[in-house]
This record gives structure tokens, sequence and C-alpha cells, in this order.
């Protein structure tokens, strides 16, 4: 059984996803050798709504990429999956974070209905 973790997205730097917090995890996470693979954030269509935090496909894409070159630096990651965006309700995030690359950065696509 594979185990999916996913990191908070919601930390921002700016437009940038702050990846402090997924670093202190995965510290935690290599010390515990646990073997995981990886989602980056929830339905981030809705953080306007929740979190008052507007992110596009674009941004999430970039934000994806960030995260395989973090896992990258891991030995014991860098084979990790990545699946997202999980996007909810707005497919046109979904577009752009394809149109944008971030398919090549996400071993599966993810779409909640």
């Amino acid at each position: 059984m594979r185990f999916i973790f996913d990191l908070n997205m919601v930390l921002r730097s700016g437009s940038r996803w702050d990846p402090s917090n997924a670093i202190q995890f995965i510290e935690y996470a290599k010390r515990r050798r646990y073997d995981l693979d990886f989602e980056l954030g929830n339905e981030p269509d809705h953080y306007e709504n929740y979190f008052n935090i507007s992110v596009n496909g674009s941004q999430v894409a970039k934000d994806y990429r960030h995260l395989r070159k973090l896992l990258n630096s891991y030995k014991e990651y860098k084979g990790s999956k990545i699946i997202g965006p999980s996007i909810g309700s707005y497919a046109q995030i979904l577009k752009d974070f394809v149109a944008h690359g971030g398919k090549k950065y996400v071993d599966g696509l993810s779409f909640h209905l």
C-alpha cells in the first residue's frame, strides 16, 4: 500500500508556494523512513473563498515544479510520485495548469466532482 501525503499549498510567500512547512515534514518523514508519494494542496480553485488567496493554473504549475525539484533533492523521495492538482470545480485552473507545463511534474492529474 502506498500513502499519498498532501502538502499545504495555502502557505505562500507572495504568489509563490512557501515550502518551509513541507521541508519540515519531508525531513521528519525521512528520519522515520516513510515511503511516500505526494500531492500539493487540495482544491486550490476554492482558496479564494476559504482563505482569501487567489492562485491560477500557471502559478499552480510553478508550485508543482518547485515541489518536484524539492523532492528530487532527497534521494529518499526522488522517485516519489506526485498527483494533483486536485481541482474541485473550476476547470479553467486545470486547463491552465496543463497548458503551462504542470503535467510534466505530476504522475497523475486529479479532479474532484
